[in-house]
């Protein structure tokens, strides 16, 4: 579903280095409504004059710095997003913003990683906006942290040198996390052709960035271990997890994806179904219900979610690791894996691999009378140009194929 354009305003106190901004962000115009300004004073009268969603302000403008300039625009636009362009040393010394920071604009980007950093700014920003996802957040008392071991783990992949052996002496001192580790790369998911004991053959295995993800699942896992809500089975999200990861990989080598997006699939995959471990844990009763009706009127379980609290898992998953800095493809892919078509893909994506991983984990699943029913949003796909390759992905994830006009039962 296209949705209208976003307004940007770019303001620089240099013509030469507005002008170059221009250049760099040309290819990205009929995607995006950019205007550009190197007068402050004629920056203010275009905001006070039409809506924009974002602002980016670099760091030394006519008449005034950045900082001045965003303060002025926090105190009359309160609700507009605003960005400084600069590196991150620059960043790392700047002081003085009226209220919140803004968010960092690299000076370094190309004009998909630049206008990206705005895009994910502006969904996040919609989605806390929500009025269903914000009545819901105020019901949440435990929210999971970022996990140590996830952060001294990110610390150790910033180095140039970093050592596999590092990596599972540092995994090893936590003995959940390693058992967890070891038991996905014994699982048939892998079919190692041997039992495999060792943390550091396991880390050479699995790889570090999907140790890493493994790690920050299993840790917000264990925060939730004590979760009481009838009707939830943790190890059952646990397994379908793995599950949704280890496929979305699958698919993404399938298409002969580069290994970083097969990566980050395998994130995705992990993580698209966060948010029921968030509302299990913290709303026990309500979900329990949800739960309830969802079996006994053979619904899916976001059916009821979105009934009950005007919003799902997937949003409130989405809305969680946006705050933890995860990439926007990931973003998306969690918060419409129910429901690609909310996006604006025309090729495959992170959330092509996940939204067709769920699907395969659940037609692996689902009873025998609806063993013909394909879980695979038609319309996306056919968007995609991909609708031949469905029983493909199938068979790389080891599941029954279907008829060539195959039942449909996404909803």
């Amino acid at each position: 579903m296209a949705s209208r354009k976003k307004r940007l305003l770019f303001v620089e106190g240099d013509a030469v280095t507005l002008r170059g901004l221009g250049r760099v962000l040309e290819p990205r115009r009929a995607d995006w409504d950019m205007v550009f300004a190197v007068n402050t004073a004629d920056a203010l009268a275009a905001l006070d004059r039409e809506p924009f969603d974002a602002v980016v302000a670099g760091l030394n403008l006519s008449g005034t710095t950045g900082v001045g300039f965003l303060n002025e625009v926090a105190k009359r636009h309160p609700r507009l997003v605003r960005f400084i362009r600069c590196t991150f040393e620059e960043r790392r010394g700047l002081k003085g913003f009226a209220g919140s920071a803004p968010q960092h604009f690299p000076t370094d980007l190309d004009a998909d990683e630049a206008l990206n950093v705005v895009r994910r700014a502006l969904l996040i920003e919609e989605w806390f906006g929500n009025p269903a996802i914000k009545a819901l957040l105020t019901k949440l008392r435990k929210l999971p942290t970022l996990p140590s071991l996830y952060s001294q783990l990110l610390h150790e992949l910033q180095s140039p040198n970093v050592a596999v052996d590092t990596v599972a002496q540092l995994i090893a001192k936590d003995p959940v996390m390693t058992a967890k580790m070891l038991q996905l790369v014994n699982s048939a998911y892998f079919a190692m052709p041997r039992q495999i004991t060792d943390p550091v053959e396991a880390v050479m295995i699995l790889g570090l960035e999907r140790v890493r993800s493994l790690i920050l699942l299993a840790q917000v896992f264990s925060q939730f271990d004590k979760t009481q809500c009838e009707g939830f089975q943790l190890e059952e999200l646990w397994r379908h997890s793995v599950a949704v990861g280890t496929y979305a990989h699958l698919i993404c080598q399938a298409e002969r994806k580069p290994t970083a997006l097969a990566d980050q699939a395998f994130t995705a995959g992990l993580l698209h179904d966060l948010g029921k471990l968030l509302l299990a844990g913290n709303l026990p009763q309500a979900y329990a219900q949800v739960l309830e009706q969802a079996q006994r009127r053979k619904v899916p379980t976001r059916t009821v979610e979105f009934e009950l609290f005007g919003t799902t898992h997937a949003e409130l998953a989405a809305c969680l690791l946006g705050t933890w800095g995860l990439p926007l493809g990931i973003l998306e892919a969690v918060a419409w894996h129910h429901q690609p078509a909310l996006s604006d893909d025309t090729t495959f994506s992170l959330l092509t691999a996940v939204h067709v991983a769920n699907a395969i984990d659940h037609e692996k699943r689902a009873p025998p009378a609806d063993a013909l029913v394909s879980l695979m949003d038609p319309a996306y796909i056919q968007r995609l140009g991909l609708a031949g390759r469905r029983n493909r992905w199938r068979e790389t994830c080891q599941c029954p194929t279907k008829p060539q006009d195959e039942p449909l039962g996404f909803v």
